[in-house]
């Protein structure tokens, strides 16, 4: 009994540890997207410290070393997770030693990746210009005598060049005879899905993803497609189950949280949708959609201190998107802070000056700070404009229309 009350706290601490990893796994995924290797790779060390059996952190540590011109670190990493998976690492560490002018050690880590369940296609292997030096030698000449790939690996390559190059009808043509003589095969019924979904036929593209996960749950990658078609077709809580799901299976995919959180949105689960958007967000500080969605959350709730800062934020990252000046004038006006409304909303029609919502909302900012005649100067170009509350206003504050 006395060995119970120990048992809690142990989970709570291995709970943090998972999220503590997460978290620097995260942040590293976000410098690699800034270009901010350095950081990226104290990140990842710092995940690995916490979590040190986890190989997609040593692979993505490697990734960073590579991308920054770091091959001995990177292979140092990409051995390590060798031991673990044989062939996870294969290909990467092709490339580091090719770039180190190891050619026979890259020839003999590419045999190895190409013998290995995670080969590439063979265009992507031929045309990697990190492998060009090999090209003129006697090795890869040799080693392309053999025949890595089958016939189907080959088929299912053209199919994704296909719908790559946007050949939706001949991606699908190819397509059919494999499904015919396979048609419980998830990777098929992906394909197709895709086919389907970049056609906008999101109806098929569903159906077909509901067997690809019947007949291989497990699939991370199809569940997120589903979740993701469910979301487009407004089916939020169906979508809500599927995203939570990935988060039980433990994605390591910080999208998911932006897309749950678009889900709690739409739900109108206000105070969810924050968690996981400002979540994401504090890794992906740049992400425009992520930012204008909270700001909008923020609004919607009330908490206009916060709106404000989220669209100054993006008005840092984008200045001549006419919707950001809107929504922190908006965001200022219902604070009470008129002038800076009044000069967001001046700012917006500098943009575009026909739209006549923005012209009233400055009349009405325009008012507050006791410029009756500015105000009924934008109420009368609102009506000129069409807006239906133009009238309202006039009729209130101005003597005459024009």
């Amino acid at each position: 009994m006395k060995q119970k009350k120990y048992i809690l706290p142990l989970l709570l601490i291995l709970i943090s540890y998972g999220l503590f990893s997460q978290d620097h796994y995260f942040k590293g995924l976000a410098d690699i997207h800034y270009k901010n290797y350095d950081s990226a790779i104290e990140n990842f060390s710092a995940a690995i410290s916490a979590n040190p059996d986890n190989i997609h952190y040593y692979l993505k540590r490697a990734e960073t070393y590579y991308f920054a011109g770091q091959y001995e670190n990177a292979v140092n990493d990409l051995l390590i997770t060798e031991k673990t998976a044989p062939g996870s690492g294969s290909y990467l560490l092709a490339k580091c030693y090719s770039l180190s002018g190891d050619q026979n050690k890259a020839i003999e880590w590419l045999r190895k990746h190409l013998g290995s369940e995670y080969k590439l296609p063979r265009a992507t292997v031929r045309l990697d210009k990190d492998l060009s030096c090999l090209e003129k030698t006697e090795a890869w000449n040799k080693l392309w005598k053999k025949e890595w790939y089958t016939e189907q690996e080959r088929r299912i390559s053209g199919i994704r060049y296909q719908i790559e190059k946007e050949k939706y009808d001949e991606a699908y043509a190819s397509l059919e005879p494999l499904l015919k003589i396979n048609p419980e095969n998830p990777l098929f019924l992906y394909l197709r899905s895709k086919i389907f979904l970049l056609q906008n036929n999101t109806g098929q593209a569903a159906s077909d993803l509901n067997k690809a996960i019947q007949y291989d749950p497990g699939n991370n990658d199809y569940l997120f497609e589903r979740a993701n078609i469910l979301t487009e077709q407004k089916k939020y809580k169906k979508a809500l189950a599927d995203y939570n799901t990935l988060l039980r299976m433990n994605i390591i995919n910080p999208e998911v949280y932006y897309k749950r959180g678009y889900v709690y949105y739409m739900l109108k689960d206000h105070e969810k949708a924050l968690k996981d958007i400002n979540y994401y967000c504090s890794f992906f500080y740049k992400d425009e959609k992520a930012l204008a969605l909270c700001g909008k959350l923020y609004f919607s709730t009330g908490n206009y201190t916060e709106a404000i800062k989220n669209y100054t934020t993006l008005l840092e990252l984008n200045p001549s998107e006419i919707d950001y000046y809107i929504a922190r004038g908006d965001s200022y006006l219902d604070s009470d802070a008129y002038s800076q409304a009044e000069s967001d909303y001046t700012q917006a029609l500098d943009l575009n000056p026909n739209i006549g919502i923005i012209y009233i909302n400055r009349g009405i900012a325009r008012l507050k700070t006791g410029d009756n005649r500015g105000a009924c100067y934008d109420w009368n170009k609102a009506n000129r404009l069409g807006h239906p509350d133009a009238g309202y206003y006039l009729s209130k504050h101005c003597r005459d229309k024009d």
